[in-house]
């Protein structure tokens, strides 16, 4: 017997904005057309954008592991190569009090998506 999982509000407005991309225990997937370190520039710039700033850069089982961290925000974004023009990202965005913050982890591949998409833009940030 399946039992029904609820889904909250913020949790269904993440799940709108991130369109095709999965969610799985409070981390967000998303497959992106690019290379790898296309993807991981693309990944800090988007995390400047949003004031949240990159700690450290490092590998890890051959994933790229970005850190970050925010006065609310605690950020990991890892970048997987699939194959040379395809990457999955996975975003763990904690708040203070340790809860998942999906809506953050979903405007983050929202945000480093369009700046694949127009690298050069000043828009990468719809605020």
């Amino acid at each position: 017997m399946l039992e029904s999982t609820e889904i909250t509000k913020p949790e269904l407005l993440a799940m709108t904005v991130i369109g095709s991309a999965y969610m799985l225990n409070g981390m967000v997937f998303r497959v992106c057309a690019g290379s790898a370190a296309a993807v991981k520039v693309a990944a800090v710039k988007a995390l400047n954008r949003m004031r949240i700033k990159v700690v450290s850069i490092t590998k890890d089982a051959g994933q790229d592991v970005i850190l970050a961290v925010s006065n609310e925000h605690m950020v990991e974004v890892r970048v997987k190569t699939l194959n040379p023009q395809s990457v999955r990202m996975c975003i763990s965005a904690h708040q203070d009090d340790d809860q998942n913050d999906v809506q953050t982890a979903a405007e983050i591949i929202a945000c480093t998506e369009r700046l694949l998409a127009h690298p050069e833009s000043s828009y990468a940030i719809t605020r």
